[in-house]
C-alpha cells in the first residue's frame, strides 16, 4: 500500500484597495499581500473558516446554488430550441457597422436614447440574420459552455 503525502502549498495573493492617503487626501491603490493555504480535506477547510458551522453552511449553500444556477442555465438549452445571447450577438455585432445598420444609432454611446437605438439596431439585424440559412447553421451550431450568461 503506498502512502499518499499531502504537500501544503502557501498561496500568496497580491492585490491592490481604493483608499486616501493620509498626508496628501489623494486617492490612490494601496498594495496588500495575503497568504492562503489551501485545505486539503474538509476539516482543514472547517479549521481556516474558524471551525464557524453557521459560516461553513452559508458558504456551502452559496457554492451549492451557483451549481444548480449554472446547471439550470444550461438546461435552458438541452432542447436545441435556444442559444446564449453571446452566441448571438457574436454574429450579428459584425454588422453593425455596415452601411444598411449603421445609421440607426446616431446617439453616443452612454448618451439619453443610446441604447433605444441600439435595440432597434439589434432587432433590424436580426430581422435579415433570422432568413439567412448560413449564419443561422453557425449560430445553430455554437457550442454552448459554461460561460453561458445570465
Amino acid at each position: 500500500m503506498s502512502k499518499t503525502e499531502t504537500t501544503e502549498t502557501t498561496n500568496e495573493l497580491k492585490g491592490s484597495i481604493k483608499a486616501y492617503n493620509l498626508e496628501t487626501l489623494a486617492l490612490v491603490d494601496a498594495p496588500y499581500t495575503a497568504k492562503f493555504t489551501p485545505a486539503n480535506d474538509v476539516a482543514s477547510a472547517m479549521t481556516l473558516l474558524g471551525n464557524d458551522e453557521k459560516l461553513i453552511l452559508s458558504i456551502l449553500n452559496g457554492a451549492a446554488e451557483a451549481k444548480a444556477l449554472s446547471d439550470g442555465k444550461a438546461n435552458a438549452f438541452a432542447d436545441g430550441k435556444h442559444v446564449p445571447k453571446t452566441s448571438v450577438l457574436k454574429y450579428i455585432n459584425q454588422y453593425r457597422t455596415s452601411p444598411m445598420f449603421s445609421g440607426l444609432v446616431t446617439v453616443e454611446r452612454g448618451k439619453e436614447g443610446w441604447k433605444e437605438q441600439y435595440s432597434k439596431q439589434t432587432e433590424a439585424i436580426l430581422s435579415k440574420v433570422k432568413d439567412n440559412e448560413f449564419i443561422m447553421s453557425a449560430i445553430r451550431a455554437e457550442k454552448i459552455t459554461d460561460e453561458t450568461e445570465e
